[in-house]
């Protein structure tokens, strides 16, 4: 794996405000008084971004737990709610809508929900809001800090690769090779270097290295699981319609080493997460599938269970979205 270069590093970012619906949130949960653990996790949980920050500050030496703290729920038992609170609600992110950034934070919570189904057996709508999310579901939420980092970093650009403006048009090929050209280094890279810079625990990083390319992971290794949940719960997520490669929503020429873990793991999973995921998945309910270019659109839309009802789960080039035209 290539190091991004010195140029791209540069102008490299995951700095932002916290969404406006954090903020607002954090503000009113810090005027009441009486916000617990919970009350703020569940906020982050829907800000990657602010999460991210959030776990680099409990990680610090300062704290003496460097690179130890891997879940949202101890990041904020170790710093405190207030002072959690009073980090997020002082100011909040301008209104400008970054489309490709928001599918990147829309995919990361749908994959950590999803991989909190497949560990724990549960949703988080299953609970009314008090239910713990440990790091499996952290390590879903933040698999794809590379690219909110890219998305973050070059919003023009971003666009225009993932297909989401206007001016542009279908673009075919490796998302990952695409995005080596376009900044010099894929998302695997930049949120492996994110990863070494923060001092995120040895788990936490293995994901972020590994996810999209899990045979790489050791099954004699703690994080084994960890990278294959993560996987196949990502895989899940892009089939359901929460994804940001441009290309369509197939599974993979070769079948998903995760998606296989799973079902060896726990036969029937995956098409029971599918028929369950329509009404327990929580979504962040402000992206107007309507509003996108309309040859990128189809990777949006509700998904016709019927399509894929009887197929084999390693069968190749499996459609699982209603084909409109063309991942």
């Amino acid at each position: 794996m290539s190091v991004p270069s010195k140029s791209i590093l540069s102008k490299l970012t995951v700095r932002q405000l916290p969404l406006p619906g954090t903020a607002l949130a954090c503000h009113t949960m810090r005027q009441g008084g009486n916000a617990s653990v919970r009350d703020v996790v569940r906020v982050l949980a829907t800000d990657p971004i602010s999460a991210l920050y959030i776990l680099k500050r409990a990680n610090e030496a300062y704290y003496g737990l460097q690179g130890t703290i891997s879940s949202l729920t101890h990041a904020v038992e170790i710093l405190g709610t207030e002072h959690v609170l009073h980090m997020l609600s002082v100011d909040q992110a301008p209104a400008e809508f970054n489309v490709p950034l928001h599918l990147v934070m829309q995919h990361s919570f749908v994959t950590a929900q999803i991989a909190h189904r497949i560990s724990g057996g549960t949703w988080m709508s299953d609970h009314d809001g008090n239910v713990f999310l440990g790091g499996i579901f952290t390590a879903g939420l933040l698999h794809s800090v590379g690219r909110l980092a890219t998305c973050i970093s070059f919003p023009s650009e971003a666009g225009r690769l993932y297909g989401y403006d206007n001016h542009t048009f279908p673009i075919k090929g490796s998302l990952r090779e695409l995005e080596k050209l376009q900044f010099g280094a894929d998302y695997i890279e930049i949120g492996t270097f994110i990863a070494q810079k923060y001092r995120l625990p040895a788990d936490l990083s293995d994901v972020i290295r590994m996810h999209a390319d899990p045979e790489r992971a050791d099954s004699r290794q703690s994080s084994y699981r960890l990278v294959m949940t993560i996987n196949a719960a990502a895989e899940i997520a892009s089939s359901l319609g929460y994804g940001i490669d441009p290309q369509g929503s197939l599974l993979h020429e070769h079948s998903s080493p995760g998606l296989n873990w799973l079902e060896n793991e726990q036969p029937g999973c995956f098409m029971t997460i599918l028929r369950e995921s329509d009404n327990h998945l929580i979504n962040l309910g402000v992206f107007d599938v309507t509003k996108q270019p309309f040859l990128y659109r189809q990777d949006r839309l509700p998904i016709d269970h019927s399509l894929f009802a009887h197929q084999e789960l390693n069968v190749s080039h499996t459609q699982l979205t209603a084909p409109v035209s063309g991942h």
